[in-house]
């Protein structure tokens, strides 16, 4: 009988070990199943995501509405890497300049598309947001009133006139914060003058031009521990460049994507200086045409030094910024006198 019941025993523990093994099989083969899916699913958005995005790119001054799936999308831009993914898909964007959040849940999402021009169109700028991104402007100045013009009529702007704003008075609802404020003149305020510290948000501090084609922005990030982490200063040249900004998630993915769009800067030069070479060494030009084109105060010269800035500088900087808005604004008076001289343009 000690026998008999020792094999029930060990019978039950058989079946037990056996049953445990073969539920551990099916888990494993339906969990392989779930993950394999996944990784299918976030694939093709992934790649619908990519034609979505390189469609917008070639259509500037337009709004795109693009519906995220469950998963959300993350976009990274850090010194000279950059990409989007979904799942821990990913798709490199390196030649793409993509200002925006790092992380978008399940939503929809706005792909705003700018041209940067510099005389001539250098590329065009992905600004990505949603509606879950306030932005707010403190005291409109006339300076700041044509950055918010910019700003497309889907997004959620508000605008304070007073000089600071608390945390409470926020408008409610919203997953992000930008906060945008001119720096006065004469001081460097600090940015508790502005606003009380947001943890899930920015201040943007601008020191722009009066007819802001150039300047600089001071980037405030908020923290868990409630207070503003001063990330320094960087320059802009065009509103597309500062509307950048606004997009941004903070400093560092700002100063990634400027990077990118100078070094489309230095290709763009480089074809225009080839133009010039062909057209002066192959159309007879009048002696007014041939200044205009000349290495001295000409187009040859001003696309040089296009050349030569962007060869020495990855960044725009607070001391950089106004040499760059400098040589792109004698490009284009010399390309209108060229047309009032009745020269060929050279764009």
């Amino acid at each position: 009988m000690r026998s008999k019941g020792l094999v029930i025993s060990f019978n039950w523990i058989f079946v037990l070990i056996a049953g445990g093994l073969i539920l551990a099989f099916f888990y494993s083969l339906a969990r392989t199943h779930i993950e394999t899916s996944t990784v299918k699913t976030a694939r093709k958005v992934v790649s619908n995501f990519k034609i979505v995005l390189k469609t917008a790119l070639a259509s500037p001054k337009t709004v795109k509405k693009v519906k995220i799936p469950d998963f959300g999308i993350s976009f990274y831009c850090r010194d000279n890497t950059s990409y989007y993914s979904v799942k821990g898909v990913s798709q490199d964007s390196d030649l793409d300049v993509i200002f925006s959040l790092e992380k978008f849940k399940h939503e929809t999402i706005l792909l705003v598309i700018e041209p940067w021009i510099l005389g001539f169109q250098v590329t065009n700028f992905g600004l990505i947001t949603s509606k879950a991104h306030a932005f707010i402007f403190l005291n409109l100045t006339p300076e700041m009133a044509l950055l918010k013009a910019e700003l497309p009529e889907e997004l959620p702007v508000f605008v304070y006139n007073q000089s600071s704003i608390t945390s409470s008075e926020l408008p409610k609802g919203f997953d992000f914060y930008t906060i945008i404020a001119q720096k006065p003149k004469g001081f460097t305020p600090n940015p508790t003058n502005f606003s009380t510290p947001v943890k899930n948000g920015k201040l943007l501090v601008f020191d722009p031009s009066p007819d802001f084609f150039n300047g600089t922005v001071m980037f405030y990030k908020g923290s868990k521990f409630n207070a503003w982490i001063a990330q320094g200063s960087s320059g802009f040249v065009g509103l597309p460049m500062a509307l950048g900004a606004l997009f941004s998630q903070d400093k560092q993915f700002y100063d990634c994507n400027v990077r990118k769009a100078l070094k489309h800067l230095q290709v763009v030069a480089s074809v225009y200086s080839k133009k010039v070479w062909l057209m002066t060494s192959s159309t007879p030009f009048s002696s007014d045409c041939s200044l205009i084109y000349s290495m001295t105060s000409g187009f040859a010269g001003i696309l040089n030094d296009l050349k030569t800035f962007t060869q020495a500088n990855e960044l725009l900087t607070p001391t950089n910024q106004g040499n760059l808005a400098s040589i792109a604004k004698t490009l284009t008076f010399t390309n209108q006198v060229a047309v009032g001289s009745a020269c060929p343009p050279l764009y």
